[in-house]
């Protein structure tokens, strides 16, 4: 009862320290709370699709998405630490680095918001450590914007990103995990990343690191 006790009075201590962070794209408010990895804020990729004035294509089998802006497509994996561009004229061009990967969070891929807006603009992005917010200006008029302060008295909890949130797939008779559904085989079944290591399974070499293979994909330009 007292290690109970203990832990919830730190998971409350916790979250009363911890401030609610705030998204702006120009001078609009994006209605979601973030969630921070690696020092990185990240909001829901539908959300901050539809501020970027893009469209998405989500393809379930292979768990990537591929945003498509103007004359040009990126396609992204969850926890890859490299996304794939694509343009109209040429199609598959190279892939490139990025230092905040891809996650996956309630079942929801969550992008950082710094790295999608400047992979498709040149928008020029702050933060505001005093009032804990992220900036975003994709137009000039925005980029000195500053949010009307809100009282701190009772500051909402910050979502912290849980690793054993990630879903993985594994099979009765294999000794790996997988990112992909598809990759173990028709019997896989969803297992948490930290339960799938504590068995002792370990990662797939084909379908956990970089980008999985992915699939010939018409582009809507």
């Amino acid at each position: 009862m007292k290690k109970i006790i203990s832990l919830v009075l730190t998971l409350t201590l916790l979250f009363t320290q911890a401030s609610a962070i705030r998204l702006y794209v120009n001078d609009k408010h994006l209605d979601t709370e973030p969630i921070t990895v690696d020092g990185h804020v990240y909001a829901p990729m539908p959300l901050l699709v539809e501020h970027l004035g893009a469209l998405v294509d989500w393809d379930a089998s292979t768990q990537t998405a591929t945003i498509y802006k103007d004359k040009l497509g990126i396609r992204i994996a969850p926890y890859a630490k490299a996304v794939r561009i694509i343009t109209s004229e040429s199609g598959y061009t190279g892939d490139i680095g990025i230092d905040a990967p891809a996650q996956m969070y309630n079942d929801c891929m969550y992008l950082s918001a710094r790295s999608i807006f400047r992979l498709f603009s040149n928008a020029k992005v702050r933060w505001d450590a005093s009032t804990q917010t992220v900036y975003i200006a994709t137009l000039p008029e925005y980029e000195n914007f500053t949010a009307p302060t809100i009282p701190t008295a009772n500051p909402a909890p910050k979502p912290t990103y849980n690793p054993t949130e990630i879903t993985v797939y594994i099979t009765p008779s294999g000794i790996r995990y997988h990112f992909s559904p598809t990759c173990g085989g028709s019997n896989s079944r969803k297992i948490t990343l930290t339960k799938a290591k504590n068995r002792g399974y370990t990662p797939c070499q084909k379908c956990t690191s970089g980008l999985p293979k992915l699939p010939e994909l018409k582009i809507p330009f």
